[in-house]
């Protein structure tokens, strides 16, 4: 006997919508009466004429597809065939959107680094009595981190690969120049029949506080100025720096003002020492890589 064609069926057609806020995830199901004959095997029933294949879109839609179907043999010559569907909707859950018009989403947290540091809350350098310098002084630094998500049509990785290198040279979510940083990022290929219909492209962006800097140096590399050298006066040539106890070479780094003389001729007091700051990333627009 001939295997029937596929009737749909209104009785079992359900739809389940979920939303996280950027995207509407939509699943489908669709059901089918097929005939067969009594001596068929059940699978015959998937060659029925209408019946739609794993992988077919659902009708009207680009991004709902069709992923597993069942079969349910109700009498001898009859069976049911379940069709389930799973995609992404447009707006409002509009299954002939595009998902790639959903927006975006924006979820905050916090990075803490445990860093060595040196200087205290009021800005004094962490010494002792004797103006040495301490070393092994820690604290929790705690940077604000935005996660962002959205759908694109394609993407550039080779472009992207100069923002992990880059901090930001406009002002991004209320974050001013040089605070912030892409620290993360992913590119998920969502298939439709198997060609890429979008992408879902993920991003965590770093904003560091520029304490005891400026904005624009948030991201810059601090040292303090010390060394086995010394000028006697700016621009002189550097000299190996002589313990004025012991009258013989410093066996430890002397503090050094910013031109390179002693920080402080007569006691190389630490609090007069100065800070180095070198720039080690470039500058880059963040709102031009489109995610807000």
């Amino acid at each position: 006997m001939t295997v029937g064609p596929a009737l749909e069926m209104w009785s079992r057609q359900t739809s389940n919508y979920q939303s996280d806020g950027l995207r509407t995830t939509v699943v489908l199901q669709r059901a089918f009466t097929v005939t067969l004959s009594s001596d068929d095997a059940i699978e015959n029933a998937y060659s029925a004429t209408g019946l739609p294949q794993v992988g077919d879109s659902y009708p009207g839609t680009s991004a709902v597809i069709m992923e597993s179907s069942s079969i349910e043999r109700v009498g001898p010559v009859f069976a049911i065939i379940i069709c389930s569907y799973r995609g992404e909707t447009g707006p409002l859950g509009d299954l002939s959107g595009n998902p790639t018009d959903t927006g975006y989403s924006i979820r905050w947290g916090v990075s803490v680094e445990d860093a060595e540091i040196d200087e205290d809350f009021n800005g004094e350098p962490i010494a002792n009595k004797n103006d040495e310098p301490i070393a092994g002084i820690r604290e929790k630094i705690y940077d604000d981190v935005v996660y962002i998500t959205r759908n694109f049509l394609g993407v550039n990785r080779y472009a992207l690969r100069a923002y992990r290198r880059a901090v930001n040279s406009d002002v991004f979510l209320g974050w001013p120049p040089g605070t912030a940083r892409l620290i993360d990022d992913s590119s998920e290929a969502i298939f439709v029949n198997g060609a890429i219909a979008y992408w879902r492209v993920s991003a965590a962006i770093q904003f560091r506080e520029p304490y005891r800097t400026t904005a624009a140096k948030a991201w810059w590399k601090r040292v303090r100025h010390e060394g086995f050298k010394v000028r006697d006066t700016a621009g002189a040539t550097p000299h190996i720096a002589w313990d004025l106890g012991t009258k013989s070479p410093s066996t430890t780094p002397v503090l050094l003002k910013r031109d390179g003389t002693l920080a402080d001729p007569l006691s190389t007091s630490f609090s007069g020492a100065d800070w180095l700051e070198f720039q080690t990333l470039g500058s880059l627009p963040f709102n031009a890589l489109g995610l807000i």
